[in-house]
């Protein structure tokens, strides 16, 4: 068997021989797919691994000749190495390398902005130098060993070190120096700091059930990271799909590194002033969300699994019955039929459209899983209609590509093959008739029993836009693929209604097809802990919608545990609940009537946030930044935050600092200085730049608002859509200028990216003796205002008051709020014990001003 092996591997790399640099368009068989080792294929590296290989590394030489081509130069190195260096914007560049005077295709499963703007700039060719000068930044270029330096305004970005771009046999990697308190963020999803400075890193999407703090590497590979050391920030983004490997100062503190087993060099350099612009600069490159509906901002719940029929009725009956919030209830494998997927298990669930009708009417949408493995077995009609299709992966001799899931023996779609994602979007079309709402889907790495990858075999073939390459290239772009195939396959399908898809596994850019969550978490403080760090990172990453399993989806919580998880979830984009087979139940209730309660009360402060949840969700399609932030993002000056992980910022007002600590009834909250900041639930005051002792008994998560906030915050509802002629609140914290916007559309429907939505800008300005609240209206053919009994406009830290004016109509006091509700118009009163204006207003119109003296 094993010389068997041997034999097919040497014909497999036989087969795999020359490389083209011709254009294919994605339809099109590549003739000479380019050359791939798989030597290795049975053992997976480790960043420890690769960089550990001190000999046989080899550098660039000496720059011979250059040529100017459009946006960029190209240069030739000792006669058989050419750079490649390109800019797309001022402040973003690309940088490709090639071995032998020939550059692969062009193909990205991550880029989607290209070289389509003409950028000016200029190229002096001085003593050892070249330098190229943008509008935004110069870089010089070392002639005698070609090396790259980034300036701005003449002081220094960015440096390669004296390795530079290096190579062993098909190994590639660059290095940099590492700047004195070089701080580095995103790299996706991993385990650990929210700080990578000083750590290595893998990228190879695995099955990593049971991960732990240190486990790399997990579900999803981005190679992209923020440095924010020096005196301004910078991005990198290495776009290889092979594995690749991080180096951020672990092995030599002056200089950190990053390199793959194949491929070419190719990375972009984005510089920004502020991290921000870095974020937005990298999702234009790879892009952004889509604004999901909105019932899936709402609460989650899973299982793995729930089942018969009755079992998910009585779930469902227990959130309405309970008065707590729910929008969606996930079915896992056992729904399917042996578990093969776009199946039905009848007896389980024997009249599927009546069920699922009866959960609509209700307020719950459902999510069902669905795996990529597909069983090897004729009679089943995926399987068949796939072989027939010739969808499924094969081997380098023709034979397909196999692997045991959880269905049995199983074959793999390739996804990277157009056909192939066309027919397994249509798939969907059966699960869409009969009802189901958003998809799940999981595995996908993908993840394969009983070998040592965890995958299927690293010489399966993918058609790889013509490439037919080895899955040892495809690998960490496969689930990617997948979503994509879903996303495109339900845009078809339903044309003009937005989808949810949740996916475990995927690559820079997977933020344009779906959602993720961080796999297979345990039921333990120390991954509460790191539930934080991991959302934050992602969110840097240009994934601004994940969560992570409440609760732990191993083993059991306690009460305490899972009491508090449900308070950190409570502003996280996915807020799911969710277990394994074998564990207590984990639902809300489960666990006494005290944590019940808090699991409501937080569940309610969510609902009660979900219209500046949806702005937030808006503006990430539109800037790609994050729903939650690490409070350096939004204040960048404070010294102080750069390393706090265990708090976070919800948009750029709400501070979140959750407690992680198993009987902590008390925490230190650090407040960024430049602002004041207000205790949510109190209302009391502080100043910025301090920190605080917070009290934190079980039912309590400490809670900020910064002055100038303006904040909606919606009635408690049960579902997206029940009630909504309800009021609607503008909290607003006095002590800065402030401004929201306020985004609203259908909710459901893709008609937004038609223009077809509203917003209602509101703004604040307060001084010691006048503020002024002002409502402007932009119309943009929703045709439909926010519908509402009426508005209450409460103004936090302001002092009582003798007149309140609208359009110049002096407001009668009411005295209390009680007597205020009950008031035929506008009104207003003052609330003493929390220093709180309220303000009634009946309708909310154009340019409408509240005048307060």
């Amino acid at each position: 068997m094993k010389k068997t092996f041997l034999f097919l591997s040497l014909l497999f790399l036989i087969l795999l021989s020359g490389c083209t640099n011709q254009t294919v368009t994605e339809n099109q068989e590549s003739e000479s797919p380019a050359i791939v080792k798989v030597a290795e294929k049975d053992k997976i590296l480790s960043a420890d691994n690769f960089f550990g290989k001190k000999k046989g590394w080899q550098s660039l030489g000496s720059v011979e000749t250059y040529e100017r081509l459009g946006n960029g130069i190209n240069f030739s190195i000792d006669g058989e190495k050419q750079v490649r260096l390109s800019f797309l914007t001022p402040s973003l560049f690309r940088v490709r390398f090639s071995r032998n005077n020939n550059y692969s295709r062009d193909d990205s499963y991550a880029v989607i902005a290209r070289e389509d703007q003409k950028v000016n700039y200029s190229v002096a060719d001085e003593k050892g130098k070249i330098i190229l000068t943008t509008s935004e930044i110069s870089l010089e270029i070392e002639k005698n060993a070609f090396r790259i330096a980034v300036y701005k305004d003449g002081a220094p970005v960015c440096e390669d070190d004296k390795t530079g771009i290096a190579w062993n046999d098909t190994w590639i990697t660059v290095s940099k120096r590492k700047k004195d308190g070089a701080r580095f963020y995103g790299f996706g999803e991993k385990t650990g700091p929210l700080n990578k400075a000083g750590t290595a890193m893998t990228n190879w999407n695995t099955d990593a059930y049971g991960y732990w703090e240190k486990t790399d590497p997990i579900y999803i590979s981005v190679p992209f990271f923020i440095e924010t050391g020096g005196a301004v920030p910078y991005g990198i983004f290495f776009d290889n799909t092979y594995q690749a490997f991080f180096d951020m100062g672990k092995d030599d503190d002056r200089r950190y590194s990053f390199g793959a087993v194949n491929g070419e060099m190719d990375y972009y350099f984005i510089y920004g002033q502020t991290v921000k612009k870095i974020i937005s600069e990298y999702t234009r490159l790879t892009g952004r969300i889509n604004l999901p509906p909105k019932w899936a901002l709402g609460y989650q719940q899973c299982r793995y699994s729930y089942y018969p029929a009755s079992r998910v009725n009585e779930i469902a009956d227990n959130f309405r019955v309970r008065r707590i919030p729910c929008d969606a209830i996930y079915l896992d494998i056992d729904f399917m039929d042996a578990n093969r997927s776009f199946t039905w298990n009848k007896s389980y669930f024997p009249d599927v459209k009546n069920f699922l009708a009866n959960l609509e009417n209700r307020g719950f949408k459902i999510i069902t899983i669905l795996d990529p493995a597909i069983k090897q077995e004729p009679g089943y009609s995926v399987y068949d209609t796939g072989l027939a299709g010739d969808h499924f992966c094969r081997m380098p001799d023709g034979e397909l590509a196999v692997g045991r899931v959880w269905p049995g023996i199983c074959v793999f779609p390739d996804f990277t093959r157009p056909e192939t994602r066309k027919w397994w979007g249509d798939l969907y079309s059966g699960l869409l008739e009969i009802g189901i709402d958003g998809f799940w889907n999981d595995m996908n790495e993908p993840a394969v029993f009983d070998t040592p990858t965890k995958t299927m075999p690293l010489d399966a073939l993918h058609f790889d836009y013509g490439n037919r390459s080895p899955h040892l290239k495809i690998h960490n772009v496969y689930g990617q693929e997948m979503i994509r195939a879903t996303s495109e396959g339900l845009n078809r399908l339903r044309p003009g209604m937005r989808n949810f898809v949740l996916s475990r596994s995927g690559y820079a850019g997977l933020q344009r097809y779906a959602a993720n969550w961080t796999g297979d978490n345990t039921a333990h403080w120390t991954h509460l802990k790191m539930n934080i760090p991991m959302v934050l990172n992602l969110g840097l990453s240009g994934i601004a919608m994940s969560g992570a399993d409440i609760g732990g989806f191993i083993n059991s919580p306690g009460q305490e545990l899972f009491a508090r998880w449900m308070e950190l979830g409570a502003f996280i984009p996915v807020y799911r609940g969710h277990t394994e087979k074998g564990t207590r139940d984990q639902e809300p209730w489960a666990f006494g009537t005290e944590v019940e309660d808090i699991s409501r009360k937080y569940i309610e402060l969510r609902y009660k946030f979900i219209q500046a949840l949806y702005d937030l969700s808006y503006e990430a399609c539109l800037t790609g930044l994050p729903v939650i932030r690490p409070l350096f993002l939004e204040f960048p000056d404070d010294g102080k935050t750069y390393e706090l992980e265990d708090q976070y910022m919800f948009g750029d007002s709400v501070l979140v600092a959750p407690v992680v600590n198993s009987g902590q009834l008390e925490r230190d909250v650090y407040l960024p200085a430049g602002s004041d900041w207000y205790d949510f639930w109190t209302n009391e005051r502080y100043t910025g730049g301090k920190t605080v002792t917070y009290n934190t008994p079980l039912d309590v998560m400490p809670v900020f608002i910064r002055s100038g906030a303006v904040l909606p915050l919606e009635e408690v509802v049960q579902y997206i859509g029940e009630n909504n002629d309800t009021v609607l609140t503008f909290s607003v914290y006095a002590g800065s200028d402030g401004k929201h916007d306020l985004y609203f559309d259908d909710y459901l429907t893709t008609d937004y990216i038609k223009g077809v939505y509203d917003r209602i800008r509101i703004s604040y300005t307060g001084g010691k003796s006048r503020a002024s609240i002002r409502f402007e209206y932009e119309l943009n053919g929703y045709g439909e205002s926010i519908r509402k009994k009426y508005y209450l406009v409460k103004l936090v830290g302001a002092e009582e008051t003798a007149m309140v004016s609208i359009g110049g109509i002096a407001l009668k006091n009411a005295r209390d709020e009680r007597r205020l509700q009950r008031t035929a118009g506008n009104g207003f009163c003052y609330d003493a014990a929390y220093k709180t204006l309220i303000i009634k207003v009946m309708e909310i119109t154009d340019k409408l001003e509240i005048d307060i003296r």
